[in-house]
């Protein structure tokens, strides 16, 4: 991706994003692709980071840490793994009302925990059953999944699932994969750079981002026609 850019800028390429011999401008162009992809990322929830969460539930323990910064975390569903049966999504301030109790939680809420991290937060608290059937050990764990990589095997109903998204970490390295449509980061990366020099190619900034911007839209029309029913609204 950078040295798309380079190349359209008609600047020497690099072999490395990382290396600290690169020339001002390639490290700047190295920034200006990792800005472009996290303003693709944010602005909209691509079908390409929808993750899943297989959570073992342990007894009195009613906040599940997912490990995510809660800026890069939505989660939309929570439901029993081998039941189907929801957990109704509440907010924190129903929760934090909420007195002890325990039992087969029916309520959750997502909110930001310690070190800036999402978490779930179940109620009631999970009791006695939510044990592993070996030697009373405690089953507590959390595994991700993108929804492509799910097996969708039997498991018990001592688990949950959460559905949501996971924003991708920033490219940082050569050969990382990027998992947002290429052409808008591209083009975005392309307009910052002319910004910053002047013109690329002939090109304005101003036009660049008009074209970024309809990339983008392009891009996300896509995306969306792949989940058609979440998009329908419906006056009530």
């Amino acid at each position: 991706m950078c040295n798309e850019v380079l190349i359209r800028m008609r600047e020497d390429e690099i072999d490395n994003v990382g290396d600290k011999n690169n020339e001002p401008q390639q490290k700047l162009v190295a920034k200006f692709v990792q800005d472009a992809y996290t303003f693709v990322q944010k602005s909209h929830t691509w079908n390409s980071s929808r993750r899943i969460w297989l959570i073992d539930l342990e007894p009195n323990v009613n906040v599940y840490t997912l490990s995510i910064p809660s800026g890069q975390a939505q989660i939309y569903s929570m439901r029993y793994a081998s039941t189907e049966r929801q957990i109704k999504e509440v907010n924190q301030r129903h929760l934090a009302r909420k007195k002890f109790s325990s039992g087969s939680p029916s309520e959750f809420s997502v909110s930001q925990m310690h070190n800036g991290n999402a978490a779930i937060q179940v109620w009631p608290f999970p009791d006695d059953r939510y044990f592993s059937a070996g030697a009373g050990a405690s089953a507590y764990g959390i595994s991700e999944y993108g929804i492509a990589e799910y097996s969708g095997l039997p498991v018990t109903d001592l688990q949950v699932l959460a559905e949501g998204y996971k924003m991708a970490g920033v490219p940082s390295q050569s050969e990382d994969i990027i998992e947002l449509p290429s052409q808008p980061v591209l083009y975005y990366a392309l307009a910052l750079a002319s910004r910053e020099r002047g013109e690329v190619g002939g090109q304005s900034s101003q036009e660049l981002f008009a074209l970024s911007r309809s990339y983008m839209s392009d891009a996300i029309s896509w995306d969306v026609s792949n989940s058609r029913g979440e998009y329908l609204w419906e006056a009530i």
